[in-house]
């Protein structure tokens, strides 16, 4: 099935975008590349802020399905969490790894800009809502003490500074590191499933 029109410039915006980042990305380097009319881009999206806000949007709605995805798995719940902890393993062999998209943007613009500070608030709630969702299954079990939303924050800045330093130093063991921090602070045994055993 060939895409859309708005979807073949939302395909293109994004890989653009995440590749070059939003302000060296241009709207004609865009239309030619989705091989689009003007006309038919301004139609969808009047303008590339507009753009990028359909574009952080459409990649919330692809990370939310892949948490979704990680829920149903027939595993418990510290099991899923530390799932989607090695699912940062994948992500970091694809050439194309850039880090966090919403990070990424967020950087850009800067946390003054409301139209896409709210796009990227939106995805690390969902994000933290996710580990919330298993803790709670977990309550009582955890070494550290914590629960509920303390320990999902926890977890949340470990993922993202894991992501980071690993882009940065352009090697895993940065992922190794969090997928341990993982097992000590859930209390799961050295047998659980790792990346690294």
């Amino acid at each position: 099935m060939s895409l859309s029109a708005k979807d073949k410039v939302l395909s293109t915006a994004a890989r653009l975008f995440y590749a070059q980042g939003y302000h060296q990305t241009g709207i004609n380097q865009i239309i030619e590349e989705s091989k689009v009319a003007k006309a038919s881009f301004y139609y969808h999206f009047p303008s590339k802020e507009s753009l990028a806000i359909a574009y952080l949007g459409h990649t919330r709605e692809v990370l939310q399905a892949e948490m979704d995805m990680v829920l149903a798995a027939d595993s418990g719940p510290g099991a899923k969490i530390l799932a989607l902890f090695e699912r940062l393993y994948l992500w970091r062999e694809d050439p194309g790894y850039n880090g966090c998209v919403f990070l990424k943007i967020s950087n850009e613009f800067g946390a003054a800009h409301l139209p896409v500070q709210e796009q990227v608030v939106l995805s690390k709630n969902a994000f933290r809502a996710f580990f919330v969702t298993l803790i709670q299954e977990l309550e009582g079990q955890t070494g550290l003490g914590l629960s509920g939303q303390a320990l999902a924050d926890v977890l949340v800045v470990l993922f993202d500074g894991a992501s980071t330093e690993a882009l940065a130093v352009g090697g895993t063991w940065p992922l190794d590191a969090a997928c341990v921090a993982v097992k000590g602070l859930l209390g799961l045994n050295e047998n659980s499933r790792g990346q690294n055993e």
